[in-house]
């Protein structure tokens, strides 16, 4: 019988069991040539049939040109398995929070495992995804998948698992600018019109959404925002907001949390 076997490349297949002849005269005997190996209808990975291709030899008492082989022996098809490969070589990539889970990677991904002389090419290998957006320590997965080169067929394998990559830092974007916390003078959101001050934000503050025209009357905690975004400013007219370290109501929103040293933009406020 044949032998199911991993992906290999090969259409050889090794035959097990011990061969017998039937109808000899008796007391004779003969020899079998290409009796250990058969030969698969097709290397790739499946249900593949085994054909054989054996002839007769003399034996110890026995000629072969005496006998013919009626047939070539019935044999139940084999499975061929996919081929387990494995990837290395690729890296998360650190960076500033912007606000997505999408990280890239860096290095040149290798395939282990490929039978001799094959390739195949990575799909989704040069991004990952980051377990959360913030700001902080995070661990990056990937998706990557399988497909044909330019001398392998992805059908004959399978990717072990996914590659094991380093968590990546990602850092505060920048810092929140912010003009008198007394009565303004000017509407709020022309910062252009006020002078501002840097403040770094040194722990998670909420942007508390004030009644139009707050500012102006002296509000308690009113302050001017201006965005920045790599240092230019991003104009626009803003609602009036307080910094305040607990959102007045339950739940907070998560679109109101200002992270330390967080880029603010209109959108993370406005519906």
């Amino acid at each position: 019988s044949g032998t199911n076997k991993t992906y290999d490349g090969s259409t050889q297949d090794s035959l097990s069991g011990t061969a017998t002849l039937t109808n000899l005269v008796g007391g004779e005997n003969l020899s079998l040539v290409n009796a250990t190996f058969g030969t698969l209808s097709s290397a790739n990975a499946g249900v593949e049939n085994v054909s054989t291709n054996i002839t007769l030899a003399n034996g110890s008492n026995g000629l072969a040109s005496n006998y013919t082989l009626a047939s070539q022996p019935a044999l139940t098809p084999v499975s061929v398995a996919q081929r387990a490969v494995s990837i290395s070589g690729l890296a998360g990539t650190s960076k500033t929070y912007d606000g997505s889970t999408q990280d890239s990677l860096t290095g040149t991904a290798t395939l282990s495992n490929l039978v001799g002389g094959e390739n195949l090419s990575l799909v989704n290998a040069t991004f990952g995804t980051l377990s959360s957006a913030n700001a902080g320590v995070e661990s990056v997965s990937t998706n990557i998948t399988l497909a044909n080169g330019s001398n392998g067929l992805a059908s004959n394998y399978t990717l072990a698992s996914q590659p094991a990559l380093a968590p990546v830092s990602v850092s505060p974007a920048g810092t929140v600018s912010s003009g008198s916390t007394s009565a303004l003078s000017q509407p709020v959101g022309y910062a252009a019109q006020i002078e501002p001050i840097t403040a770094e934000l040194t722990s998670p503050l909420f942007m508390v959404p004030l009644a139009e025209g707050a500012c102006e009357s002296g509000t308690a905690g009113c302050v001017d925002l201006t965005v920045e975004d790599g240092g230019v400013n991003i104009g626009g007219t803003m609602p009036d907001f307080a910094l305040s370290p607990a959102w007045p109501g339950t739940p907070a929103p998560e679109t109101a949390s200002v992270p330390q040293q967080a880029a603010i933009t209109p959108k993370q406020f406005l519906d």
